[in-house]
């Protein structure tokens, strides 16, 4: 067997299960009435992922991707999840404004890779 082969159909089913995944996030995104955002295709800042601490954002599969000042962007698997609304109203009793959107998992490990930039806080 042809391990070019082998590794090509192995990444196309890949593409087409990441492709079925956003899909999916759409029509979730649409019955929640919430935007629907591709973490793969937008810019993330550092800065925003750090708002929430790996435990917390794996925990309620969520991640701050954008910060304004006192504005941020989440984005979470399903914002009806109760580590989700925990995490909504955390950042409310911080003074954070918050937009929320929805995201595949996949879409969230991107955003979760950058938590190896991130410096552990001081305790």
């Amino acid at each position: 067997m042809d391990i070019n082969n082998d590794q090509f159909i192995d990444q196309k089913m890949a593409e087409i299960y990441r492709e079925a995944e956003e899909r999916e996030a759409q029509k979730r995104a649409k019955k929640l009435n919430l935007p629907y955002v591709d973490l793969k295709t937008v810019p993330i800042s550092i800065d925003a992922v750090s708002i929430l601490s790996e435990e917390e954002a794996r925990n309620a599969k969520a991640a701050v991707v954008e910060k304004k000042l006192h504005n941020i962007a989440l984005v979470l698997y399903n914002p009806e999840l109760p580590e989700a609304q925990k995490i909504i109203n955390n950042l409310k009793n911080r003074g954070f404004t918050t937009k929320i959107f929805i995201s595949s998992l996949s879409g969230l490990e991107e955003a979760w890779k950058f938590y190896k930039f991130i410096q552990p806080s001081q305790g």
